[in-house]
């Protein structure tokens, strides 16, 4: 999805705690109309998303439901009883330009964790402030995670790294030639339920970088212990139940 100038700069009305204001409207109201041919009760025509009360009927025109004048309120962005009229993605948010109702600010669009300041997404997430203290308390059981949804879960388990190099010959000039970037795996270790499981970690920017002569890692160090918070994302394709997203950690 592209973003232009305009829709950077939506704004989202509330109406009845849920419709909020649909950036668009008049593109959408083009586009979707093939979804209502004239079928079932006719939707109500607003003056605008997120005012009151209707101003009339939509009328059939065309094989479609169109509004004289006014918009439809069918057509109209809400999160909660018709997630389906909402753009996945919106405006950039911060504490001081929160998202509207529905939304959530996280870091970036592919980064489901909730930030201060980032992209505003549809859905309410939110990571318990218990989760993000230092101790095992309601750690998530490495058993229980090919039943989560998106979810933020605390594991404890060892970091360590996947590098992956680029595919050139060095020569005795230059034996550091070939550039490596490295992901992190986190392997979870649930004793009560004999289960092993090893989960990709994602942070935000790439976890390791350097040459095949070594590399530096961030925030954590391959090789060590951590309890770590976040966002758990499933992922049926994979070997693996799915894919934490880091949203902090502690060494235990």
């Amino acid at each position: 999805m592209t973003f232009s100038a305009r829709t950077l700069a939506w704004t989202f009305v509330p109406i009845l705690g849920a419709c909020v204001e649909h950036p668009d409207f008049l593109e959408s109201q083009k586009v979707r109309t093939w979804e209502n041919r004239c079928d079932g009760e006719a939707p109500l025509c607003l003056d605008a998303c997120g005012t009151t009360p209707p101003i009339g009927e939509a009328v059939c025109g065309e094989s479609a439901w169109t509004c004289p004048r006014g918009i439809r309120d069918d057509l109209c962005c809400d999160p909660v009883a018709r997630p389906g009229t909402c753009e996945t993605w919106s405006a950039s948010c911060s504490t001081s330009e929160p998202c509207p109702g529905g939304y959530t600010c996280v870091h970036s669009r592919t980064h489901p964790v909730p930030a201060d300041a980032g992209v505003c997404r549809l859905g309410e997430l939110d990571i318990p402030p218990a989760l993000t203290q230092c101790d095992d308390a309601q750690l998530t059981p490495p058993a229980l995670l090919e039943q989560l949804d998106l979810s933020p879960i605390k594991v404890n388990g060892v970091v360590n790294v996947v590098m992956t190099c680029e595919d050139r010959r060095c020569d005795a000039e230059n034996p550091c030639c070939r550039a490596c970037a490295g992901a992190y795996m986190i392997e979870l270790v649930d004793e009560a339920h004999a289960e092993r499981v090893t989960l990709p970690l994602r942070t935000e920017s790439i976890a390791c970088t350097g040459t095949n002569c070594g590399y530096t890692c961030a925030p954590l160090q391959p090789g060590r212990r951590y309890t770590v918070w976040g966002m758990f994302a499933p992922d049926t394709s994979a070997i693996a139940p799915g894919t934490l997203y880091y949203g902090g950690h502690c060494v235990p």
